[in-house]
């Protein structure tokens, strides 16, 4: 069998990318439609709402906190869970919102950068753990205890 000369090959390669591209393009812009609507649709009907973007790994304790935030104060609290790209997209899309609690001090400052923020208030961190079983059997106290031979 002949080989296709390379323009060809070429022709074939980008007749492959674009109809990739024009499958995900529809898919991406649908996603984003249904997030825009996340943020748009609760605070028309809710103007005294808090809006708050924050990052998915803080959702339990986020939402524990607005419930009881909402409990003492009667105001709503809209939260939106995600990464933090996607919410300072969002943030630069919309100008809405009122708090940004994303998953580190690196996201914060990129919105500072972008002038969605302002100065930072801290309220939560995230501290790493090691959980162990009962008796702790292999005497694992810090971090470097992982590295130790044999431990696997």
């Amino acid at each position: 069998m002949k080989r296709p000369d390379k323009g060809r090959r070429w022709s074939f390669l980008f007749l492959v990318c674009s109809s990739i591209i024009l499958f995900f393009i529809p898919g991406t812009l649908a996603i984003d439609a249904t997030v825009m609507d996340g943020i748009e649709d609760p605070l028309p009907e809710n103007q005294d709402a808090l809006m708050i973007y924050c990052g998915a790994g803080l959702k339990k304790p986020m939402q524990d906190i607005g419930d009881t935030f909402t409990n003492i104060t009667g105001i709503p609290v809209v939260f939106n869970f995600q990464g933090s790209g996607a919410l300072l997209t969002q943030m630069e899309i919309t100008h809405k919102g009122d708090i940004f609690v994303p998953g580190g001090t690196p996201d914060y400052k990129k919105a500072q950068e972008k002038d969605l923020v302002g100065d930072p208030e801290y309220l939560a961190y995230h501290v790493p753990m090691v959980a162990v079983v009962k008796g702790n059997p292999l005497s694992l106290t810090d971090i470097k205890d992982f590295i130790r031979p044999g431990l696997v």
